[in-house]
């Protein structure tokens, strides 16, 4: 009997061939979609683990963004008083204190006082240092 012959169990056992291989067509379906399911799941949990660490990381950006944008105020409020401090520490004769009586020298100290007390007052904002 030729394999294209017809015949009722020729039709017959081309069905049940039919059947077993969309049987095991279905098993392996089945297969990927439990196996699909299980991934999907594992994504999800794993999403879930790490939403906790993810609001920790966008929590530590914004609050390095505020601090840089502290800082760069601070660098914008004080850089010209901070200038001029620098320039009269600049201008001070040290050479000649020790040439100088001691009301000359209070004198001299409360005028260096003048002078840095700029860079105390950004130190201050900065909380490195008390101002009063």
């Amino acid at each position: 009997m030729n394999e294209y012959q017809a015949g009722p169990r020729r039709e017959v056992q081309l069905l049940e061939e039919l059947v077993k291989k969309q049987q095991k067509t279905l098993n392996c379906t089945r297969v990927i979609a439990v196996i699909l399911v299980i991934a999907l799941l594992a994504l999800i949990a794993a999403g879930i683990a790490l939403l906790p660490t993810v609001r920790q990381a966008e929590k530590t950006l914004k609050e390095a963004e505020e601090l840089f944008e502290r800082s760069n105020a601070m660098v914008r409020d004080n850089s010209q008083p901070l200038a001029e401090a620098i320039e009269k520490l600049n201008s001070v004769d040290f050479s000649r204190l020790n040439d100088l009586d001691t009301k000359k020298l209070v004198s001299v100290i409360d005028s260096l006082s003048d002078t840095i007390q700029p860079f105390l007052d950004m130190l201050g904002t900065f909380g490195l240092q008390d101002t009063d």
